[in-house]
């Protein structure tokens, strides 16, 4: 099994925030236009292909989703 990432804040003259047991991961939110490309790509419309690569976590935070023509996730999914 890999290494399970960690996350430690720590502020200088404070010492470590206590995150009491909280399991934060970072996720890309469909309605970001950064999650779909370095350019700001707008978010996958109808009939589009979409491809969620492995390492990606993704918020489906919209109302609906569009209907896609193919959906091939390496990745993870988080619903709203």
């Amino acid at each position: 099994m890999p290494d399970s990432p960690k996350l430690e804040i720590h502020i200088e003259g404070t010492g470590n925030v206590a995150t009491m047991s909280k399991v934060v991961t970072y996720v890309n939110r469909w309605s970001d236009p950064d999650t779909w490309g370095a350019g700001g790509d707008i978010p996958p419309q109808d009939g589009d292909p979409v491809s969620i690569p492995k390492g990606l976590h993704l918020l489906v935070d919209i109302d609906k989703s569009p209907k896609l023509s193919f959906v091939n996730v390496e990745g993870s999914h988080f619903p709203t």
